[in-house]
């Protein structure tokens, strides 16, 4: 893909912390290899620049969209789990992080906290409910404080300063839980995932030499999806970019994760973080008519604190509809109705998608 002039801008700007607020549709990916391609050129090793994303399928794309550029590897580029697992296999003894330590997840994992629950017999946790209705909930609980940084001493503090008994009661069961499920991980040599982030933010915070080890091991972070990092995945990047030369690409108005613990915020936390950087805005979107771009703009604007943008488009292309229905299955046989009439005008059922916010939501729609 051609970059625009305002992308070509952004990638090229130097000389400090730069914050990209990237709309939908406006190729901040390409930005991101763009001003990997530029650092290389200039004489940066292409193992010197760390590039954090959020999902697998976005690390990967991304690499093949640099490795494209640069006509080499990419050794550095990975998802904030990937690569604090690598360093915590490397160094995470600082941290008293076991030698060959699994990974626990999925299933594994709640069957873990499942045991210690029946173990424990709380009724404080548990009520009336069977234990086995509470382990997600409970996981759910320990997984965010893990994202926001809160230790477990901080919720046994909470449950010494509030007036509400039963309250206090059920935050001192569940740090009785997940003492017993720490333990329990430390006497199997298990991480969960939100371990990987925790330890390596703590693994840096503790040790300062290894800090400035890792920082001259990359004198270039850029980090793609930040509207969608949470607090421990904030740190981390705060820890490692240091004062040098962080380049976050984002959007406020795509920001998805919040029950991850991700905050639209986080794009603004930045400049706070990183005092005196600067910020390029991407306005033009290569995705989308100009009428759906203009659709889309006029309901995102009524959130609240978003950072101003303006998106435009190009071409006109069809008017956007609005439809309205009584129920699920009135919607769902209209959709079905639009569709099939579309396919009989000719249009290949390939090119017809629907867009569902939840799977629950789509499955009526499939059926019909």
């Amino acid at each position: 893909m051609k970059l625009g002039p305002e992308q070509l801008q952004a990638a090229a700007i130097t000389g400090g912390p730069v914050r990209v607020v990237a709309g939908a549709g406006t190729g901040k990916t390409a930005v991101i290899a763009e001003r990997f391609r530029r650092l290389v050129a200039g004489g940066v090793s292409p193992a010197s620049i760390l590039v954090m994303t959020f999902t697998e399928r976005a690390a990967n794309e991304m690499r093949q969209r640099i490795e494209q550029l640069i006509e080499c590897e990419a050794p550095s580029v990975g998802t904030f789990h990937s690569i604090a697992l690598g360093w915590l296999r490397e160094d995470g003894r600082s941290v008293g992080v076991p030698a060959g330590f699994r990974i626990l997840a999925g299933a594994d994992r709640w069957i873990l906290a499942r045991e210690l629950m029946w173990s424990i017999a709380d009724v404080s946790l548990t009520g009336d409910e069977r234990p086995d209705d509470l382990v997600a909930p409970a996981l759910q609980m320990l997984e965010r404080m893990k994202q926001e940084l809160v230790p477990v001493r901080r919720l046994e503090s909470w449950a010494a300063s509030t007036d509400d008994v039963e309250r206090a009661a059920l935050m001192r069961a569940c740090v009785r839980l997940f003492r017993a499920y720490e333990r329990e991980c430390r006497r199997q040599r298990l991480l969960d995932f939100d371990d990987l982030l925790l330890l390596a933010v703590r693994m840096f915070e503790r040790n300062p030499p290894l800090l400035r080890r890792y920082a001259e091991r990359y004198p270039h972070v850029l980090v793609d999806e930040y509207q969608d990092l949470n607090l421990s995945q904030e740190r981390l990047v705060e820890l490692v970019a240091g004062r040098t030369n962080p380049f976050v690409v984002g959007d406020d108005d795509q920001s998805i994760y919040r029950f991850r613990g991700a905050s639209r915020a986080s794009l603004e936390r930045f400049l706070a973080s990183f005092p005196g950087a600067r910020t390029a805005t991407l306005g033009r979107n290569r995705r989308s008519s100009r009428r759906i771009v203009a659709a889309a703009s006029a309901l995102i604007g009524h959130n609240a604190d978003r950072i101003p943008k303006q998106l435009r488009s190009s071409g006109g292309g069809p008017a956007v509809r609005l439809w309205g229905a009584d129920d699920a299955a009135s919607e769902a046989a209209a959709i079905a109705r639009e569709a099939i009439g579309l396919i009989g005008a000719g249009t290949p059922a390939s090119s017809i998608a629907v867009l569902c916010r939840t799977n629950a939501i789509a499955r009526p729609i499939a059926a019909a």
